[in-house]
């Protein structure tokens, strides 16, 4: 769920539809080295970790709850 704690990564396009796996795993590693004003802290993965969330990704992509983030948002604030 895309907000506050973080972007979304699966709605409209999972994440990685548009970035490669080297470049996700280059800023899960070390996400200040790829981006500097980034708020995610270091997680502290080894790369099997590292490539398991990537992998966690792609699997998201052919599962989406929603076909937009407005449906999503929609979604989260239903009763």
């Amino acid at each position: 769920k895309g907000g506050r704690m973080g972007p979304e990564l699966n709605v409209p396009r999972n994440i990685t539809e548009y970035r490669r796996g080297s470049d996700l795993k280059a800023f899960i590693k070390s996400p200040r080295a790829f981006r500097a004003t980034t708020t995610m802290p270091p997680t502290g993965l080894n790369d099997i970790q590292i490539d398991a969330v990537i992998a966690y990704l792609a699997v998201m992509a052919k599962h989406k709850v929603c076909a937009s983030e407005q449906a999503c948002t929609a979604l989260l604030t239903a009763p």
